[in-house]
């Protein structure tokens, strides 16, 4: 199973019309952009360095089992994340912020955004909050 594939077996949002799901080798953080369809989220490629250490999402991990097991729960954690934004129908003004929005006002519906999530995940896949 590839990454991406991966991606879409644990996410929360299991309509590909309404996500799209890509690879990005030059970013470092996961992204969720919304668009004209819904939203595409990027993910970083995880890299192994020169130590052979594995780098994902700016932290380094052994390349053993161990290292493994915490790179899959990272990533898991992020998609259930940033696929659970999808499902919300107020989560395009966390990414369309209205012009006349200070950046208070801006960060404080993120945060409310993002509290709204962790909150669905937990009440409907509590399994998840274990990444």
């Amino acid at each position: 199973m590839g990454f991406i594939d991966y991606a879409w077996a644990v996410s929360s949002q299991k309509d590909d019309t309404k996500v799209k799901i890509i690879q990005d080798p030059k970013i470092d953080q996961p992204q969720l952009k919304a668009d004209d369809v819904g939203f595409t989220i990027k993910l970083p490629t995880p890299k192994v360095l020169e130590n052979g250490s594995i780098n994902f999402m700016r932290y380094n991990f052994d390349n053993n089992a161990a290292g493994k097991v915490r790179i899959g729960r990272l990533f898991r954690a992020s998609i259930f994340h940033l696929t659970t934004h999808t499902l919300m129908p107020f989560s395009k003004d966390k990414f369309f912020p209205k012009k006349s929005d200070s950046t208070v006002e801006t960060f404080i519906k993120s945060l409310l955004t993002d509290t709204f999530v962790n909150v669905c995940l937990q009440e409907n896949c509590p399994t998840s909050l274990i990444d």
